[in-house]
């Protein structure tokens, strides 16, 4: 009995160990892909045209679907350059404007963002064929200097910060969305999962499929962002 103990306990750390060589792998993998190429060699889904639901359009109530999942609508302004560590995607801001929150978070307070939605799919991982891919709900990151109106899901406490983190929540379009409206690089669809280089779209505000597709999603930024900030609602009357 004590010899069957031995060597279940010995497939258990085996078992243990390669995971923990394949995990160290990937992530090395990942901060390969983010520190020294810097997403010009990744590639990215653009956004379109769902066949069940057409996600853009007023009638779906995405506007309502990010407050109830939210316990923050905050507009940020964007104050460093995007972090990236593995998977995970950390962006920085302070609070212009709160339209929702807690009570303790005060209009000029410098914040940490994560974005739960944001994945980074190696090729060796076989999500993406034949390419790295990075999924960001169809939104870029955010650039310093600009304006967003963001909807936080929850402030996360850690002893490993000396700062609380607060997480947005990954919904199918990122509820991010920035005040000013920036000129997007449309590219046609190439392959069958929409996917396009981050090279050629890298300074877009959003990436979606065609222009038409573009309108849309402006006609449903300017609908939300209304919604909870009377003067940018004024301002574009």
């Amino acid at each position: 009995m004590k010899k069957k103990r031995i060597i279940i306990i010995s497939a258990v750390t085996v078992v243990i160990a390669v995971i923990i060589v394949i995990a160290m792998k990937y992530r090395k993998n990942h901060r390969q892909i983010i520190d020294n190429n810097k997403l010009d060699n990744v590639w990215i889904t653009q956004f379109y045209k769902f066949e069940s639901v057409d996600l853009l359009d007023e009638s779906y109530n995405f506007e309502g679907i990010y407050e109830s999942g939210s316990n923050y609508i905050l507009k940020i302004k964007c104050t460093k350059d995007t972090k990236f560590d593995y998977q995970t995607c950390t962006e920085y801001g302070q609070v212009e404007k709160i339209f929702k929150g807690d009570g303790e978070l005060k209009e000029g307070d410098n914040i940490v963002m994560d974005r739960s939605g944001y994945h980074l799919f190696t090729e060796e991982s076989g999500v993406a064929v034949g390419i790295d891919a990075v999924s960001t709900g169809f939104v870029n990151f955010m650039k310093p200097g600009r304006e967003y109106l963001v909807f936080i899901k929850e402030k996360v406490e850690s002893e490993l910060y000396d700062y609380d983190v607060y997480t947005i929540e990954g919904f199918t379009i990122a509820p991010i969305l920035c005040y000013e409206d920036i000129d997007n690089v449309i590219v046609p669809k190439k392959r069958s999962d929409h996917a396009v280089s981050y090279e050629l779209v890298k300074d877009n505000e959003v990436f979606m499929e065609t222009e038409e597709l573009e309108k849309e999603y402006y006609d449903f930024k300017y609908r939300i962002i209304s919604k909870f900030d009377e003067e940018y609602r004024k301002s574009h009357e």
